[in-house]
């Protein structure tokens, strides 16, 4: 039965989200075989965007010749070899972009199946971590396909391609969340009483984990980084917390792992630069954009740019009026849901450290002699 009613939730939330995308998308009036996305604020869905040829280039090559790393087709008369450019991080969802090429023939529909294929993956893998995490049936899926549904995904769109397929950031967090349980991935229990746990790299229990770090090292660099930072920041305070050197242990594989897999992914533009040297003009980048594209908290509870109700996009546009970073990288709201719960899990978080610092306070010093 329980396996039953999983596969029944999981087509459940696959064909809402589908629904979904439908809907807001108006998928009835697209042209599968033109480029759309969904961050042209003049335009109905279906429009050109800025970054929007360059993955369609990445995808033809892969369609034409089961690489983007080189395509003969462009460059004339060397062909056009993008070593420079890092690309291979995302070689997850290069495969699978080649992968629905190779079926599909076709670099243009390939693309738009793709960025739709996204929504349905994020809406999955939200649903199964909340449902491991004991979330009930229902909750599970209306808040997984909420979360797919981010403006994030919108503002992403085509035009970054690769970062809409953000599916395995859900992953991430329960591999964090397994490493600060009481039985962390990639350790065990020993009987004896010293050592009382031991690094296990191989097992039964190992394996998915295993499979979690290879594929969140290969989905891109943003996504692997941010996992492995936020897991050594959550490790670092168990330390001092509760000074717990078995979860440290088994952050430390978590994160070598996932490092390991992302730098074998671009261990071929790695073997070009040592081969080739460094293109010094390629990609250029300034310090400032650390600055000019990060995240805004404030950003995190506001209404999206452009929003259809005029005062909510009235406020947006007052809160970026004298902002010196007002042209920071579009989609950071978190909507109407996931700010309710960002602003209460904050206040949550405040009420049990002054309840905490009140209990303190109440009960006094203790006796002399105690400790």
């Amino acid at each position: 039965p329980a396996v039953r009613d999983a596969i029944v939730d999981a087509v459940g939330v696959a064909a809402a989200t589908i629904g979904l995308l439908v809907v807001t998308l108006r998928l009835w009036q697209a042209n599968f075989r033109v480029p759309f996305v969904y961050n042209a604020s003049d335009q109905p869905p279906l429009a050109y965007a800025p970054d929007a040829p360059y993955y369609l280039m990445l995808t033809k090559g892969l369609v034409d010749h089961g690489s983007y790393l080189r395509i003969p087709n462009l460059g004339w008369p060397f062909s056009l070899q993008l070593y420079d450019n890092p690309e291979s991080g995302d070689n997850l969802q290069l495969g699978l972009l080649r992968g629905v090429g190779f079926l599909l023939r076709d670099a243009v529909l390939t693309v738009n199946v793709y960025y739709l294929l996204t929504f349905v993956a994020v809406s999955l893998a939200a649903w199964f971590v909340l449902r491991r995490l004991g979330v009930s049936r229902l909750v599970a899926a209306v808040v997984a396909i909420l979360y797919s549904f981010l403006p994030y995904h919108f503002a992403r769109g085509e035009a970054h391609l690769l970062l809409s397929g953000y599916f395995m950031v859900p992953i991430a967090t329960l591999l964090i969340l397994q490493v600060l349980s009481d039985d962390p991935p990639f350790t065990a229990r020993r009987d004896s009483p010293e050592p009382r746990w031991r690094v296990v790299l191989w097992s039964r229990r190992a394996l998915p984990w295993l499979l979690a770090c290879a594929a969140l090292g290969s989905t891109g660099p943003y996504y692997a980084f941010f996992s492995v930072l936020l897991l050594a920041a959550a490790v670092a305070v168990d330390l001092v917390a509760r000074r717990s050197w078995r979860r440290a242990a088994s952050a430390a594989v978590a994160a070598g792992l996932v490092l390991v897999a992302l730098l074998l992914n671009l261990s071929p533009s790695f073997l070009y630069w040592a081969s080739h040297g460094q293109n010094d003009q390629a990609i250029p980048r300034g310090i400032s954009e650390t600055e000019v594209n990060g995240l805004r908290v404030a950003e995190l509870v506001l209404p999206r740019v452009d929003h259809r109700i005029e005062a909510f996009a009235d406020a947006q546009r007052k809160s970026d009026r004298f902002s010196p970073v007002a042209t920071s990288e579009r989609g950071q709201q978190l909507g109407l849901v996931g700010a309710l719960g960002f602003v209460g899990l904050i206040a949550f978080a405040l009420s049990r450290l002054l309840r905490r610092r009140g209990e303190a306070d109440t009960r006094g010093p203790p006796p002399l002699g105690t400790r």
